[in-house]
Formats: structure tokens, sequence, C-alpha cells
């Protein structure tokens, strides 16, 4: 085992120096300093590999920090009198969310590559040594950057040696439960499962708990270390069974490629947007009647309607459990004051929360992966009133599903007036839901039809579409900072969504046979 760790770590260090050097010739004033021959020049070569694994390691060094003083900035800048808690408090919430989103042992790299498949390390002492090995560093780093932090702030020893314990135990569940859905599933958690975003949105949002005074009670931190420790044993003991981790690794190799770095985007996009066995198949009642696009439409839709509506499920479920807090708040007569003051500003802020909760972008996404990436070739489909009739028809769809987040915001909104005795809003908020939804609905198909992003290896390049999403952005974050009152913000919107919407269908109309196209 430990000869596998050694000769792992020698292939590492062997690959930091030489990407190291071959980035230094990348540069102007070392272009003609350094020749193919550096590699050749043993003395030479592991002197500037020398400085290439110190960087290495003080720039994961600096990394590392920086995620523990945003944690602490955070903390003291925004909540001085419970900073302590504050950081307490998002550090173990962050901690959950890592389980799920920073795996190393079924994480496909090219170092993992060259030590299991190109020089045939046995994958069992492989896979056991690395382990122990990542565990120790990370145990080292965290350690000593928590001990800090926690003297600054001044935690408690006892708190910070739980934090250490949970964050240690936490990340052996994280490695042995995405090897488990792995081997159940055949494709990467992160990549396509309906619960992810779920998962990580609600920690996230449970790290926001200070701004309401709820901070994480440590004997909360005590039950979960205490859990951890158990499910961390167990996660370890299995992961020293395991007996197939280099089958699993080629599959993974074999889907991503490492050794090509676009491809392991192209498979994450591939399995979010993959259409299952099942949804291929259509009830034919539905496409009775139907012709021409609107018969393709509706294939389209039918077959990739779980794609389409499940992120919106997913932000439906997560406003379900925030709208339900809050009115629990409510009823029990806790935080009223915050949520007062909440609601004298939340309508400003509408046009940022349908910003992020609207679909549009992965919707059109799999419209040009999984349809118009193919017949976008023929003149046919870019003739005016093709792409207009078609357009209507998907803009319909998308106002579909997007409304299904802003009716749980509306009713939500509804029963929290109702509750606040602020029935006065309530008409106001609806319309501007509901025209938020259109806008952004229209907007996101409008710059899909005009900027087509997507080139014919279905990689997004478009400068122009970025630009103008980034302007759609910052306009949402700006408006709470204009002062506008309720009812001018609300008729602004209804009056701009229906000039928009006026405008894009010409547009649609006369630009798009030349812009809806493939590049």
């Amino acid at each position: 085992m430990w000869n596998s760790l050694k000769y792992s770590l020698e292939i590492e260090l062997i690959y930091i120096m030489n990407s190291f050097i071959y980035s230094l010739r990348k540069l102007p004033i070392f272009r003609d300093l350094f020749t193919n021959d550096i590699y050749k020049n043993t003395i030479s070569k592991k002197i500037i590999g020398f400085f290439g694994i110190v960087f290495w390691y003080l720039r994961n060094l600096f990394l590392k920090f920086l995620y523990f003083y945003i944690i602490y900035y955070v903390s003291i800048k925004a909540f001085q009198n419970t900073s302590k808690d504050t950081f307490i408090h998002i550090y173990f919430f962050l901690t959950i969310i890592g389980i799920y989103t920073h795996n190393y042992l079924i994480n496909p790299n090219k170092k993992k590559y060259f030590s299991l498949i190109l020089m045939n390390i046995d994958a069992t002492s492989y896979l056991r040594a690395n382990l122990i090995g990542n565990q120790i560093k990370i145990l080292l780093e965290n350690s000593i950057l928590l001990f800090v932090f926690s003297y600054l702030l001044k935690v408690s020893y006892p708190i910070t040696i739980l934090l250490i314990i949970f964050s240690f135990f936490a990340r052996l569940i994280g490695e042995a439960g995405l090897i488990l859905f792995y081997k159940k599933y055949h494709y990467m958690w992160y990549s396509n499962s309906k619960y992810y975003v779920l998962i990580v949105g609600t920690c996230l949002l449970l790290t926001l708990l200070p701004t309401i005074n709820i901070y994480l009670n440590h004997r909360i931190l005590l039950i979960g270390t205490i859990l951890s420790g158990i499910l961390g044993t167990l996660s370890f003991l299995y992961l020293f069974q395991i007996k197939d981790y280099k089958m699993m690794m080629k599959e993974i190799f074999h889907m991503t490629n490492p050794m090509n770095t676009k491809n392991n985007n192209e498979y994450l996009k591939q399995a979010m947007i993959e259409v299952r066995e099942k949804d291929k198949k259509i009830d034919s009642k539905k496409l009775q009647g139907k012709v021409g696009y609107d018969y393709l439409n509706t294939i389209f839709y039918e077959r990739h309607k779980e794609i389409l509506i499940r992120s919106a499920k997913r932000y439906s479920l997560i406003l379900i459990g925030i709208y339900g807090l809050v009115i629990y708040f409510i009823c029990n007569h806790l935080y009223i004051k915050t949520i007062k003051d909440v609601l004298n500003i939340h309508i400003l802020y509408l046009p940022l929360l349908m910003y992020f909760i609207n679909r549009g972008s992965i919707m059109t996404q799999a419209m040009f992966y999984n349809c118009d990436h193919a017949l976008l070739r023929y003149n046919f489909y870019r003739e005016s009133d093709a792409l207009l009739g078609l357009f209507k028809k998907r803009l319909f769809m998308i106002i579909k599903v997007n409304l299904l987040p802003a009716i749980v915001i509306g009713i939500g909104n509804i029963l929290v007036y109702y509750f606040m005795n602020r029935l006065d809003l309530i008409i106001i908020n609806i319309l501007l839901i509901f025209f938020l939804t259109i806008f952004f609905s229209v907007h996101y198909l409008v710059m899909y039809y005009l900027l087509q992003p997507y080139n014919k290896n279905m990689e997004m390049k478009s400068i122009p579409y970025l630009f103008v999403s980034f302007i759609t952005y910052f306009i949402s974050f700006i408006i709470p900072q204009t002062g506008l009152s309720f009812y001018p913000l609300t008729i602004l919107v209804v009056l701009f969504t229906i000039l928009y919407l006026i405008i894009s269908l010409y547009l649609i109309h006369k630009l798009a046979p030349s812009t809806f196209k493939m590049h």
C-alpha cells in the first residue's frame, strides 16, 4: 500500500514539475530560454520543478486559507456581536456541502489516469493509500487553520476540536457516498442527481440563518459530530473493502477522457440533458391533430418534460420549505420584526429572485443539444415563418415551466401577507411575479434565437450572449438600490414586458433567419 502511495506521489510530483515548465515556456520571456532539452537536463529540471512544487503547494494552501478567511471576514463584518457563533454555523453547513461537491477518490483527473491506467499501479492499494494520505493532508490543513481562526474569534477549544472531527469524518462519508451512488446508477452524483440542487441549495440557505438570529446549537454540533464519527468509520471500512476501483475508474475515464478536459464538461452537459428510455415513449393521444412544427415541438416537450421541469421542481420544493419556515415563525411570533423589515423591501428583490429561478437557460440548452443542432443544418428550418411559429410554441412551453416556482412564490407571499395583515400588497405582488416570469421566459428565448451561443461541438462560445446575460443580472441586482416604490416598479415591469414581447416577435421574424444558425 505504501509503495503505491510512494509511486503515485512521484507521478504527481513529476506531473507538477513538467506542467510548471510547460507553463513557463508559454511565457515570452522564457520561450527562448527553455527549449525542449530542459526536459532532458535532470539538474535544471529538478531545480525548476522544485519551485513549481513549492508554488503549487502554496497556491493550494492559499486557496484553503482564503476559504477560511472569507468565512471569518463575513462573520466579523456582518455579525459583529455574534461572529463566533456565525463562524461555527457557516463552517458546519459548508462542510456538509463539501460532502457532495468535493470528492477525491472518484474524481477523474490526469494524475489518476497516469497512475492507474498508464503505470498500472495496483488499484486497491492506490485507493487505500490515497484515501489515508489525502485524509491526513486535509486533517492537518483544517486543524491548523481552524485553530488559528478559532483563536481570533475566541471559539473554545472543545468546539474547535468538534469541528475538526466533524469535517474529517464528513469527507469520508462523502467519498463513500459518491462511490455507492456511482455503483448503483453508473453516473456521477453531481452530474444528474435530482436531489443535488435541493440538498446543496438547502444547505446554502441554512448558512444564511444567522441573518435572522438563528445559529447552530452546540448540542446539534455534538450530535452531528457523533453521527459523522459513526457513519465516517463505517464509510472508511467500506472504502477499504472496495475491490473493483480500477473497473470504475476505467468506466469514468472512458466517458470523460481525462487527457481532454473539454470532454469532462461535455459528459456533465450530456448527463444533464440526457433523455431516459421511459421518456421516449409518448402517448399517441397527445400527438393527435398536431402537424408540422407543432408536432415536432410536442414530441420534444413530451420527451424532455422531465429534464425541463426537473430544476423547476427543485426550486419549488426549496421555496415551499422556506415559506413554510417563515409562516411557522409568524404563527409562533418569532422574528416578527425581521419579517416585517423583509416585507418592506422584498418586492424590490423579486426581479433578482426571478432571474435566478428562471429555467430559460437550461431549456434552450436542451433545445440545442437534443433538437436544433441537427436541424439547423437544413435551410427549411430557418425560414422566417417557421422560426416565428416555433418561437411562439417554445415560449408558451418555457412560460409554463417557469410558472411552477412562480406560483409557489405567489401563494407563499399571499399566505405571508395574510398572516402579517398586509393584504394591500397581494395584487401588486401577483402582477409583478406573473410579468417577471413572462419577461425572463421571453428574454432567454430571444437571446437564444438572436445570439445563438453554441457551436457545432455544442460548446458555448458567444461573448455577446454572455455579455447580455451579465447585463440582465446587473440590472436585476441594481433594482433594489434604486429606491423605487412598489407601484412604479410594477407598472414599469408590466409595460416593459408587453413592449419587449411585441418587439421580440418582430425581431425573431426579421433577424432570426440570419442569426439562428450553426457556428
